[in-house]
Order: C-alpha cells, then sequence, then structure tokens
C-alpha cells in the first residue's frame, strides 16, 4: 500500500526554527517530526511513501533519501501551494486503487494499525480519523461530523456550534476515485486553496462510501512553537518509537458502517 505525504508548507508559524530547517525536519527531542510521522506510516503497512514537497525540498531529499525507516520513497514537487487536495491530487499518476493519506506535520500517540484493518473490512470509498477530546480549542480548530441514524451527513471545517465531542485528525483513506472528485470540489472562500474536508463533503454528497474512524489516544498537529512543546511532552510520556498501544474506540452514535 501506498501513503501520500503532503509536507510542502512553509511552516511560518514555526519560524525562526523553520527559517533553515524545513518543517519534516525539526527536531522534536533526538529525532525530527518527519521520523514519528515515519512511524505512525508503518503501523498502516505501508511500504512506499509519496512526499510532496517544496520548501527547501533539497534539504529534505539529501535527509530522507530513497528509503527511510525501511519505507521506499519517491518525491514530488508541489509549485504551487494551493491546498492539501491539490498536494494529493498530484500523486495520482503513482497510486493504484486505493491508498491512505497522512499529513507531514502530526504526532501521535495511537494505534494505527486498527485504522488499516478497518479499510480493509469495509468497502468504503473513503475513511479519516477522529479522536475524541475535552479541549475546545482542538473542536473548534480543526473538523467535526454531523451523524444522522448512525450515517455521515457533514463535515464541518473549525465548527462555531460544537456538536459532539470529536474531530478529525490528518490520516485519510482514499480509493482512486477521489481523483475526479478534487477535481470537481471548488476552491475554498476561506483560504483559496482545496480542501480534503470539502473534497470529502462533495462525495458525501454524491452518495459515496464515506465513514469515520475513531482512535484514542493524543495528538498534535505541530503548527507553532507551543504545537513542538505540546509534541515534545507526548514523545517524552511515550517513549520515541513505539507510543504505546492505543486502540480504536466506536462512539455510541456510530455503531456500524450505514
Amino acid at each position: 500500500m501506498i501513503c501520500v505525504v503532503p509536507a510542502a508548507g512553509r511552516g511560518v508559524r514555526l519560524r525562526p526554527l523553520s527559517d533553515p530547517t524545513p518543517k519534516p525536519l525539526v527536531m522534536i527531542n533526538n529525532n525530527p517530526l518527519i521520523f514519528y510521522v515515519f512511524n505512525k506510516i508503518k503501523e498502516l503497512e505501508v511500504d512506499h511513501v509519496i512526499m510532496i514537497i517544496n520548501h527547501y525540498r533539497d534539504k529534505i531529499i539529501r535527509f530522507l533519501g530513497k528509503n527511510y525507516l525501511g519505507v521506499d520513497i519517491d518525491f514530488v514537487v508541489q509549485e504551487k501551494l494551493d491546498g492539501i487536495a491539490n498536494a494529493v491530487k498530484l500523486a495520482e499518476p503513482y497510486v493504484g486503487k486505493e491508498f491512505f493519506v497522512m499529513l507531514g506535520d502530526e504526532v501521535y500517540d495511537t494505534n494505527h494499525r486498527g485504522f488499516s484493518e478497518f479499510v480493509k473490512k469495509e468497502d468504503l470509498d473513503c475513511s479519516f480519523c477522529m479522536m475524541k477530546t475535552e479541549d475546545e480549542s482542538l473542536l473548534r480548530n480543526n473538523y467535526s461530523v454531523e451523524m444522522k441514524d448512525g450515517k455521515l451527513i457533514r463535515l464541518v471545517e473549525k465548527p462555531k456550534v460544537i456538536m459532539n465531542p470529536y474531530f478529525g485528525v490528518g490520516t485519510y483513506f482514499f480509493k482512486r476515485k477521489v481523483f475526479d472528485f478534487i477535481d470537481n470540489t471548488p476552491f475554498s472562500p476561506l483560504n483559496n486553496e482545496r480542501n480534503l474536508t470539502d473534497v470529502m463533503q462533495v462525495m458525501i454528497d454524491n452518495n459515496q462510501r464515506v465513514f469515520p474512524f475513531f482512535l484514542d489516544g493524543r495528538y498534535v498537529n505541530v503548527n507553532s512553537i507551543k504545537d513542538l512543546e505540546k509534541a515534545k511532552l507526548i514523545v517524552n510520556q511515550s517513549g520515541n518509537h513505539g507510543f504505546g498501544s492505543r486502540t480504536r474506540i466506536t462512539p455510541r452514535f456510530i455503531s456500524r458502517v450505514a
């Protein structure tokens, strides 16, 4: 299986750390951020990564080489930074019938193997990982879901009204048909980019089989110096390599794939 890793951003909010160093190579304790991403990718039983790069691309290529932590890598340059969905679209020539996507700037204390097992068992066109939190800032600054009778109705980006304690993270599964939906997804008026949440909403609206998977554990999207400190705390408490053995949970309002 292939995993597409969008990692083209400039990491503006991580300055000055991201001025001489690309964001994936910013250090968390004794390892770069991308080390922790690849450890999660390996839990998905991925053996090949398509990494989407731009900022300080040469440094990333030199560091990772053609194989990192036992995972083969090909690099694709996103010349125009116009959204994660368009970054994923660049991988179209390289992926097969289905593939994973994992953002290149996240640290998890979870067990992603459950997600891999879930998408193998269920016949889905798309799935994405969610987590539970009591932190309102996480709920308001990520995306959430609206469910009805066990069926996914709507994805809500940065919800103003908190509907439930679950928020979306940057691990996804797609069938190849997603590329057609990316082409038919408008750019967001909020950031003038094509967002993956909008693509998934178009899929939902067109009666595709889209369903969330729920992870248990801890997570941080490393965008700022404050986020970096949270990531270090997770690493210190969980160990540099394994990140524990967290398992999937299934909320009451989602008991099956509708």
